[in-house]
């Protein structure tokens, strides 16, 4: 039986990448600046990060309070 990452509950960089939205840069800037959970060594050469970690980073995150954005009137014919 193979075990696969979904079974693991590890997340590779390319799927926080789309989940999140973010840049490969802004991952490795968040990482940097220690605002991103830690990752965990799946094998010598490979790193991973538990899903648990970064679903409990996404809930922390504050919410957005966007204005709406104001429809344009329509031209008098």
């Amino acid at each position: 039986m193979v075990t696969t990452a979904e079974d693991l509950g590890i997340f590779r960089r390319s799927e926080i990448q789309e989940l999140t939205g973010l840049s490969d840069n802004s991952i490795r800037r968040l990482i940097e600046s220690g605002e991103f959970p830690q990752a965990i060594l799946i094998s010598p050469r490979a790193v991973g990060w538990r899903r648990s970690d970064i679903r409990a980073w996404l809930d922390s995150r504050p919410i957005a309070h966007l204005a709406p954005v104001p429809r344009k009137a329509k031209a008098a014919a």
